[in-house]
């Protein structure tokens, strides 16, 4: 059971918050256990599962009011930051001075995002494929991006982390929150010195909320693992807002997980399971704790009220569902099945998706299956109703269960890469499939796509990194854009 640390009480500390990195950006494990110095303010059950809360939104991490004793050391050091700061953004000192995490003032310019371009030749080839050009003074980083599609307008807001291009000796971050046809929206801007020690990582976007990972509070010192936190909420508030710090500290080395929607703020519980939070009240309840097979959490995706959390291990699979009435419920998981395995889950609040593997004869430690079935079901959490509504769609090109090929669902197609980083779009209504592939060798690695970040009733976009860059000498990390009526015939699925 996990005992939060720092946790907004009202809406108005659950503000959002966009993440830049400090340092080069690396890949992240899903969980760990969460760690904290800051006062609580108050504790509480709910649900049996206790939460912290932070009544006033100025208190900092060591739990002083930063705005009462201005002899405070730290009170000084961050005054002193703050006067060397950025002219029209302000300080943030949610987390930490030394970060030097900056909002932007009412009024503020905020930094242009860059252009939209035709893709590199060493790309993908005959379709419309647009790719992001950032400003000259900055790359993107290539695991710092996200997407959220707003169906009932039709409009693709991105979440960018981007970086000077000398990663080793840059000395700035910037999140930009952009629409995908229109200005940056929303931004954060890190200072960050030679040092590893303060590191901020963008999570995710979802729902019009955001999650960002901070460790580290001193950029003078080396990184310490067990200062872990999320900042996060609207995406259209300040950026750099605390909203909860991990306790007790994590394993050395390992960064935690949090997830975002509409409702709920979902993190990583010590025992690499799930614990939940609704934004309003910032109560914790808890989501997984312990499995009867003793699996280990795969994917996550939280929408609404609703969790959605795959269980992995031993050449079986499945998924779980959660929300605050029900708990927690197998919903595409029958325990001991080695024959039929689920993964790669995806939704829009309407659609659910998820890759279905099958075998012939049932195998111990074996991820493989026979075949792999791309499968769909109306939006529910209640396994009875998934049962009784659940079809195959078609069989997958190339499937299989990885973290990367999970499912994006938006308007009636699904999209996701397959362990050879080939692009897959399907039509639900048919099983119309588009299949965009890579290069056969030598030329195979000239480029390649990342894990699908949205689509639309138009458009997929999906990371894309090339060998041909947008300047001289350089190489192309960015976001790709490419029409779904530009794919030519579809194939259609078999009798």
């Amino acid at each position: 059971m996990i005992r939060p640390g720092v946790a907004a009480k009202t809406p108005a500390c659950a503000v959002v918050v966009l993440a830049a990195v400090l340092g080069i950006v690396g890949s992240c494990t899903s969980s760990g256990s969460p760690g904290s110095h800051a006062k609580e303010a108050g504790a509480a059950e709910d649900s049996g599962f206790p939460y912290g809360s932070q009544s006033d939104a100025r208190m900092g991490s060591g739990g002083k009011d930063v705005g009462t004793d201005a002899q405070d050391p730290e009170v000084l050091r961050c005054e002193m930051e703050e006067r060397n700061g950025l002219p029209g953004w302000k300080l943030n000192r949610d987390w930490s001075c030394g970060c030097r995490m900056f909002d932007p003032e009412p009024g503020t310019e905020l930094p242009a995002w860059g252009t939209w371009e035709k893709c590199p030749s060493l790309g993908p080839r005959n379709v419309d494929c647009r790719v992001i050009v950032p400003p000259r003074d900055y790359a993107i980083a290539w695991l710092g991006q996200s997407a959220d599609w707003d169906s009932s307008s039709g409009n693709m807001r991105l979440a960018l982390l981007y970086v000077t291009p000398n990663l080793d000796y840059g000395t700035r971050s910037a999140v930009l929150v952009f629409d995908a046809d229109g200005p940056t929206r929303n931004a954060l801007m890190v200072d960050r010195r030679q040092s590893g020690g303060c590191r901020v990582d963008l999570r995710g976007m979802n729902q019009g909320k955001l999650a960002v990972r901070v460790t580290g509070k001193d950029p003078q010192a080396e990184l310490d693992f067990s200062l872990q936190a999320v900042l996060g909420g609207d995406v259209d508030g300040p950026l750099a807002n605390l909203v909860y710090q991990w306790d007790p500290p994590p394993p050395d080395g390992w960064t935690l997980s949090a997830f975002v929607s509409s409702d709920l703020l979902v993190i990583a519980t010590p025992t690499f399971h799930r614990a939940a939070a609704d934004w309003r009240t910032m109560q914790w309840r808890e989501v997984w704790e312990r499995d009867p097979e003793g699996l280990m959490v795969g994917g996550t995706v939280v929408w609404g009220k609703n969790v959605f959390v795959e269980a992995h291990g031993g050449g079986v699979g499945g998924i779980m569902s959660w929300d605050p009435e029900h708990g927690l419920r197998n919903m595409l998981r029958r325990y001991g099945d080695r024959l039929e395995g689920k993964s790669n889950f995806g939704t829009d609040g309407k659609d659910m998706v998820w890759t279905m593997g099958r075998r012939k004869e049932p195998q111990y430690k074996a991820a493989k299956y026979d075949k792999y079935y791309l499968m769909t079901a109306p939006f529910t959490t209640d396994p009875a109703v998934v049962e009784a509504q659940a079809r195959v769609v078609r069989e997958e090109h190339d499937g299989w269960f990885i973290p990367d090929a999970a499912y994006r669902v938006g308007c009636g197609y699904a999209a996701h890469i397959t362990i050879r980083a080939d692009l897959v779009v399907t039509r639900l209504s048919d099983g119309a499939e588009w299949v965009v592939e890579r290069l056969p060798p030598p030329e195979r690695d000239w480029w390649s796509f990342g894990q699908v970040l949205g689509v639309t009733c138009d458009e997929v976009f999906v990371p894309l990194s090339s060998r041909e860059g947008y300047y001289l000498d350089t190489s192309t990390l960015s976001v790709a854009r490419i029409r779904i009526d530009s794919l030519g015939e579809p194939s259609f699925p078999s009798q």
